[in-house]
């Protein structure tokens, strides 16, 4: 039998809130949980703890803080590099077919 392991990327988005004293808090990408901090307070704060992971309503199912979180920078590279190269792709065809360079 042969078993392949991949890494895959689990984690949880806290979702942007206000905290007790009005403090906005935005949303922050979490690489294993979005837990609720103790104290009176009640933060969304990041911990590898499960028993201390928050309510579903409080976790973002897309996770726009997860582009810039520091592993995952080379992502939006690639998604800029992929639609540079259809914009060059139609440039090409376009004069190749319209203008006949």
């Amino acid at each position: 039998m042969l078993v392949v392991l991949f890494n895959v990327d689990a984690g949880e988005c806290c979702r942007s809130h206000r905290d007790l004293y009005q403090v906005y808090h935005y949303q922050t990408w979490c690489p294993d949980y979005c837990c609720i901090s103790g104290g009176i307070a009640r933060n969304l704060e990041c911990c590898s703890d499960i028993s201390r992971r928050t309510f579903p309503s409080d976790i973002d199912r897309f996770c726009a803080a997860w582009f810039i979180y520091p592993h995952n920078v080379w992502v939006p590279v690639i998604i800029g590099l992929v639609i540079l190269g259809i914009l060059i792709g139609i440039c090409v065809c376009c004069c190749r077919c319209c203008f006949i360079c």
